[in-house]
């Protein structure tokens, strides 16, 4: 029996065929990346310049005694005020920083932790192995926000504590030490797999034999390895952060007043809506804004990094 080839079309080879949903995935990919990119900027940037933009504080009572607020934009206040007189553009741009702060900060706690026990699992395997990922089922089995909520709540006063009693926001770092802390188990499980995958690769074992230790092997063989899927993990946690606070600030158990938070910002203007609605669509869509770029950013990242989306293909096989 003669020998053909896959069927295709003349007009169409079978590497374009192959090509084309890849080019389109790495197109739209690249799309997201870059609006994601310029929407965290423009975060960062007013989070960083947030005490130069408007020449008031956030807690500064701005309108005068002949004013009833929350007044309406005008020269001296671009966004008008809140139902307390203080300037709304402000308290919106202070805003960013403590969304950012909790972001970040848990974050950071969840990625380090996690990725000390994705290491321990992975390299060590075993009953160690098995311990790890029993805990981290045990971790996911618990609803995240509800697991932080009963711990906020449960802590009224967290100026009380030890250590985050010092911090200039204890209610804030309260809240990023939660989420770190219930955060750490996808990390765990993405850099397991990603150690489990490495550890037998041809250059770990040739690391070994040359009288590399473990921590060696691990640092600068096998960790470089995890640092994509994490980093991509990572820039989707942050948005995850940046709601859950704004959603225990709107129930009453984030930012205690007068610091700025999106999700406070948001409960005290709801009343005001059908007359003065910037008071409360402003923080909303700062928040939602902020949320889509760290969203955005960590799809364009992981389409970007992906090996799968590389855009090296290969004709077709050949049957007979």
């Amino acid at each position: 029996m003669p020998r053909v080839r896959a069927s295709t079309s003349p007009s169409m080879p079978t590497a374009a065929l192959t090509a084309a949903p890849t080019g389109r995935a790495r197109a739209a990919g690249s799309v997201s990346l870059r609006v994601g990119a310029i929407l965290v900027a423009l975060i960062l940037g007013m989070a960083l310049v947030a005490d130069w933009v408007t020449p008031y504080r956030y807690d500064e009572i701005v309108t005068s005694r002949a004013e009833t607020p929350p007044t309406s934009p005008d020269r001296d206040h671009w966004l008008g005020t809140d139902a307390l007189g203080r300037d709304l553009l402000t308290r919106v741009v202070h805003g960013a920083r403590i969304s950012l702060e909790v972001g970040l900060g848990g974050e950071l706690i969840a990625v380090l932790l996690g990725m000390f026990m994705g290491c321990l699992a992975g390299w060590r395997g075993g009953w160690l192995d098995a311990a790890c990922m029993r805990l981290v089922d045990v971790v996911l089995a618990f609803p995240v926000p509800l697991v932080v909520l009963a711990v906020v709540a449960a802590v009224p006063d967290a100026g009380s504590l030890p250590l985050i009693g010092r911090l200039p926001h204890p209610e804030i770092a309260l809240i990023s030490l939660m989420l770190g802390l219930v955060g750490w188990a996808p990390i765990t499980r993405l850099v397991r797999a990603q150690i489990m995958a490495a550890r037998s690769t041809a250059y770990t074992e040739a690391a070994r034999a040359l009288g590399a230790g473990d921590l060696r092997v691990l640092w600068y063989h096998l960790l470089p390895n995890c640092l994509s899927p994490v980093l991509v993990a990572a820039t989707l946690g942050i948005a995850g952060n940046i709601l859950a606070e704004a959603w225990l600030s709107f129930l009453g158990l984030g930012a205690r007043p007068p610091l700025p938070s999106w999700g406070s910002m948001i409960l005290q203007g709801q009343g005001q809506l059908t007359l003065h609605p910037l008071v409360c669509v402003v923080p909303g869509l700062a928040l939602a804004l902020t949320v889509l770029g760290f969203n955005l950013l960590g799809d364009g990242l992981r389409d970007r990094l992906d090996p799968r989306l590389a855009g090296i293909t290969r004709p077709g096989p050949e049957v007979s």
